[in-house]
């Protein structure tokens, strides 16, 4: 049996919610929810840590499961929905405030 070369990969980085929407090729509106989305999620991340809060007690104060916050905080949001970090932050007695642009 002959042995196959291995192929280097080199693994990409995106620094921003921008560079990996164009990395993968989102249209531009799929561009704006997901930096949004990344938006809450820092934001919440943060919050809960000024808060000291464990996956646990911030789960039962925002009224969801300790499994989906420790998602939530691990940054596994494709199947959380926006309304639910939305009002994560809420509970956590953050309101949102959205502007908003022309789009370039």
């Amino acid at each position: 049996m002959k042995s196959r070369k291995a192929i280097k990969v080199r693994p990409i980085k995106a620094r921003t919610a921008r560079d990996l929407a164009c990395l993968l090729e989102l249209s531009e509106e799929d561009s704006a929810a997901m930096e949004l989305r990344v938006a809450l999620l820092k934001r919440i991340i943060t919050e809960i840590g000024k808060q000291e809060l464990t996956h646990a007690q911030a789960a039962q104060r925002t009224g969801t499961s300790r499994s989906r916050m420790t998602s939530i905080l691990n940054g596994a949001i494709q199947d959380v929905s926006t309304d639910l970090l939305l009002r994560v932050l809420s509970a956590l007695g953050i309101r949102a405030r959205i502007s908003f642009a022309k789009a370039a």
